[in-house]
C-alpha cells in the first residue's frame, strides 16, 4: 500500500466534496510524515551545531539549539497525536492554523542560526548553514509537498536571515552566496511545484480509479442480482413443468409394460414427443449442475480413438439422415488424461451443434498431437459464424440462424454447457469460421499413458423379488404415477403427501407389527418448507432402522442442487424415463440387500 492509499478517503460524488476531500487527503500526507520530517530535521540541527561549534559562541550555540528542540518537542506531540486514532477530516482543519505556526517557528528558528555568528565575515559557517538549509528544504519538496503554502512559509523562513545577514556583511563573495542561495530556493519551490502538481494528478487519478472500482461494484452486483433472479425463474419454471412430465413418464413405463399397446404408433410418437422435451429440461439441468460446483472431475487415461467412436455412433443416424458424413480422425495410438465422462459430453455438445448446422458436406471430429498435449477439433461445412459472434455464441440461449425459434435445435445452451465444461476440464476452446464455409471449434487435452483394457464389469440386474417402497411427494399425480408404475413391476407401495404424513404412516406400520419400507422415493421440495432431508430422518427415526432411500428433484436451481447432492443418497432428476428409475431403484435395493 502506498502513503497515498494509506491517507485517501473513500471517493465522493460532489464537486465541492471532491475537492474538500483532495484537501484533506494532502493534509493527511503531511500529517503522516510529521514524525520522520520532525525527528530528522532535529537530528541535523544536533549535526549542525556540531560542526559550527568551533567558530561560534557556545552560549548562542546552545542557546539556539534548546529553543529549536523545544519546537521539535511540540511537533513531535502533534505527530502522536495524529497517529493516536483515526482523525476525521474536520479535526485535521481545526489543528491546522496550530500546525502552520509550529512549521513558521521552527523554520523561524532555524533560520536564526544565522545571527548565532559574532563574526559576519566567517564564509565557512555561512556556506555550511546554506548547505544544511538547502538539504532541508529539498527534503521538504517531497515530504511537505501536501501542505504547499505551509513549505514555501517554511523555506523563506529558513533562507531569508541567512540573506540578510550574507548581505549586510558587505563581502563581496558572500553577494555571490545570496545569488545562489535565492538561486536555489526558486528552483528548489518550483520543483516542489512540479510535485505538487503530480500529486494532485495522483489524487484525481485514485478518485477516478474509486469511481471505477464502485460502478464496477454497482454493474458487478445488479449482474449478480439478474443471474440469480434468471437461475430462480429458470429453476421454478423448469420444477413446474418437470411435475407433470414426470408423472406422465410414470404413467408411459406404465402402459409400455402391457404387450397390447407397447408397440403402437401412437406409444412411440408419445414416447418421443416426451423425451424431446425432457432432453430441452435436462440440458437446464446441465446448466444449473456446473454452475452448483457439484460435478466432479476425475481423470483417467482415455483411448481417444474409442472416445471418438463413440460420439460418431451417437450422431451417425442423424448424419445420415440430413445425408451428411460423420467422420473420425485419430491415432490407434494416443491416449488422453481427462475425465471421460465430461469429455464424451463436450464433444458431443460440439458434434450435435456440427451436425445441427450442417445441410450438406462433412462433420469432422478430430485428434492431433501437439506439443501442448493432444488438439481435438470438430469440423464442419456448415452454415459458418459471423465473427462478431464469435464470443456471444456460448451465451445461455444464443442460437444463430433460428430465428422462427424451430424446437428441432434446442434451447441455445450447447455451446453455454460446452463453455462451462471446458472450465472444469482446465482448457480453452476457440472458433474459426467462415460463413457458408463452415466452422472450426478446438481446444487441448493432456496426453495420457496408455493402459491395457481388462474386461468389462458385468452390468447390473434387477432386483427379483417383491420390495416394499415408499413414496414421498406433495404432488397427486407423481405419487399415482408411481403407485402404478412400481407395482407393475411388482413392489409394494405404500405412498404419503408430506414429513408427518410419512412419519405416521411408518409409525401406524410399526403399530401393527408390519414391516418396514425396505427403499424410501422421496421428493427433495416437501410443504411447508421442508425437504427431502426432514422427510427422510422422520422416516428412520419412527422405524428405528437406517433405510436406504432415493431422492427425487424437478429444482434446478444451483443452490437447491448443491443441497439435494448433499444428502449423500442417490439423487435423480425429473422427469425420470422407466428405465432410468428402475436401474436406480436396483441398485440402491441391491446395495440394502
Amino acid at each position: 500500500m502506498t502513503a497515498l492509499e494509506a491517507v485517501a478517503p473513500p471517493s465522493p460524488r460532489d464537486p465541492v466534496a471532491r475537492r474538500e476531500a483532495s484537501d484533506a487527503t494532502r493534509l493527511r500526507l503531511t500529517f503522516s510524515q510529521l514524525r520522520y520530517i520532525t525527528v530528522s530535521t532535529a537530528g541535523l540541527v544536533v549535526l549542525l551545531a556540531l560542526v559550527i561549534s568551533p567558530r561560534v559562541p557556545a552560549d548562542r550555540l546552545w542557546t539556539w539549539l534548546a529553543v529549536y528542540q523545544a519546537i521539535t518537542v511540540v511537533r513531535l506531540a502533534l505527530a502522536w497525536w495524529y497517529r493516536r486514532r483515526p482523525r476525521t477530516d474536520a479535526e485535521l482543519r481545526a489543528v491546522l492554523p496550530l500546525l502552520t505556526v509550529v512549521f513558521a517557528l521552527s523554520a523561524g528558528s532555524w533560520g536564526g542560526v544565522a545571527f548565532v555568528s559574532t563574526d559576519p565575515t566567517d564564509t565557512v559557517v555561512y556556506v555550511v548553514e546554506l548547505l544544511f538549509a538547502g538539504g532541508l528544504i529539498a527534503a521538504g519538496t517531497q515530504s511537505m509537498i501536501g501542505t504547499p503554502k505551509i513549505l514555501i512559509m517554511s523555506a523563506t523562513l529558513m533562507i531569508v536571515p541567512l540573506l540578510v545577514t550574507l548581505i549586510r556583511s558587505g563581502v563581496t563573495e558572500h553577494y555571490y552566496l545570496a545569488v545562489v542561495a535565492v538561486a536555489y530556493l526558486v528552483s528548489a519551490l518550483q520543483f516542489g511545484r512540479k510535485n505538487y502538481m503530480v500529486l494532485q494528478d495522483s489524487i484525481a487519478l485514485r478518485f477516478g480509479n474509486l469511481d471505477l472500482v464502485e460502478r464496477l461494484t454497482q454493474e458487478k452486483a445488479t449482474a449478480e442480482r439478474a443471474t440469480a433472479a434468471k437461475n430462480q425463474f429458470l429453476a421454478a419454471a423448469s420444477h413446474d413443468i418437470r411435475q407433470p412430465l414426470h408423472a406422465a413418464f410414470l404413467f408411459l413405463g406404465a402402459l409400455e409394460t402391457n404387450p397390447g399397446v407397447r408397440d403402437s404408433v401412437a406409444l412411440q410418437r408419445l414416447r418421443a414427443s416426451l423425451t424431446s422435451a425432457r432432453q430441452m429440461l435436462d440440458a437446464l439441468l446441465d446448466v444449473s449442475r456446473l454452475d452448483a460446483g457439484v460435478v466432479e472431475r476425475v481423470d483417467v487415461p482415455i483411448h481417444a480413438a474409442s472416445l471418438g467412436e463413440r460420439v460418431i455412433e451417437l450422431f451417425r443416424p442423424v448424419a445420415e439422415r440430413k445425408g451428411i458424413t460423420v467422420a473420425l480422425r485419430a491415432p490407434r495410438e494416443l491416449w488422453l488424461d481427462s475425465d471421460p465422462t465430461l469429455l464424451q459430453r463436450l464433444l458431443a455438445n460440439l458434434t450435435a451443434n456440427a451436425v445441427k448446422y450442417t445441410n450438406s458436406g462433412a462433420v469432422l471430429l478430430a485428434f492431433r498431437r501437439r506439443k501442448r498435449g493432444c488438439l481435438v477439433q470438430v469440423w464442419d461445412t456448415g452454415i459458418g459464424i459471423p465473427e462478431e459472434d464469435f464470443s456471444s455464441i456460448f451465451d445461455e440461449f444464443k442460437q444463430l440462424g433460428n430465428s422462427q425459434r424451430d424446437g428441432s435445435r434446442g434451447i441455445g445452451l450447447g455451446l453455454a454447457i460446452v463453455r462451462r465444461l471446458c472450465r472444469i476440464l482446465e482448457t480453452d476452446i476457440s472458433v474459426r469460421s467462415k460463413l457458408g464455409h463452415g466452422s472450426v471449434f478446438s481446444f487441448h487435452v493432456p496426453l495420457g499413458q496408455p493402459v491395457v483394457e481388462g474386461t468389462a464389469p458385468a452390468t447390473s440386474v434387477d432386483v427379483a423379488g417383491r420390495s416394499r417402497v415408499l413414496v414421498v411427494d406433495d404432488d397427486a399425480l407423481v405419487r399415482e404415477g408411481l403407485l402404478t408404475l412400481l407395482t407393475t413391476w411388482g413392489h409394494e407401495v405404500i405412498t404419503a403427501s408430506d414429513v408427518e404424513d410419512a412419519r405416521r404412516v411408518t409409525r401406524e406400520l410399526e403399530g401393527r407389527g408390519d414391516a418396514m419400507p425396505e427403499l424410501l422415493l422421496v421428493d427433495f421440495r416437501l410443504p411447508e418448507e421442508k425437504t427431502a432431508l426432514d422427510a427422510i430422518e422422520a422416516i428412520r427415526e419412527a422405524a428405528h432402522t437406517n433405510i436406504p432411500a432415493v431422492v427425487i428433484t424437478g429444482d434446478t436451481h444451483p443452490e437447491r442442487i448443491r443441497e439435494a447432492t448433499s444428502l449423500g443418497c442417490p439423487v435423480i432428476f425429473k422427469p425420470v424415463p422407466p428405465d432410468v428409475l428402475q436401474r436406480v431403484l436396483s441398485d440402491a435395493l441391491r446395495t440394502n440387500a
